[in-house]
């Protein structure tokens, strides 16, 4: 099913599910500095879900980058990083100097609920 706003991320079910530490993914796919504003989160490389620093985000998408582009969202768990735009318990973006691969589904742990600390 194509995305109804035409952002070119399609909805399909990934053939590979690869779960990376934060510093693995910042080694692997090396997310740049956030350019339009100086002490940005995430020591400076994460870009807000709106304004221009969203207007540029899109952009990135609609010019083809959209292998670069990746979302810091709230789960069930916690705080996670997946491949690619999405709008669902979006906190934020960032685009990354290396492709994610598109047949890969990536969750990158940020944080962990205090419930689910305190179960374990």
């Amino acid at each position: 099913m194509a995305n109804p706003l035409n952002l070119g991320h399609e909805y399909s079910q990934p053939e590979f599910n690869t779960t990376l530490t934060y510093e693995e993914w910042v080694d692997k796919f090396k997310p740049k500095f956030n350019h339009l504003v100086r002490d940005a989160s995430f020591e400076g490389m994460m870009c807000e879900t709106y304004g221009n620093e969203l207007d540029f985000i899109l952009e990135c998408v609609r010019k083809g980058f959209k292998l670069f582009v990746w979302t810091y969202i709230d789960g069930d768990n916690g705080t996670y990083i997946v491949e690619g735009y999405r709008l669902v318990n979006r906190i934020g973006y960032f685009l990354c100097h290396v492709p994610f691969e598109e047949n890969t589904a990536y969750e990158v742990q940020v944080s962990e609920d205090e419930e689910e600390e305190e179960a374990v």
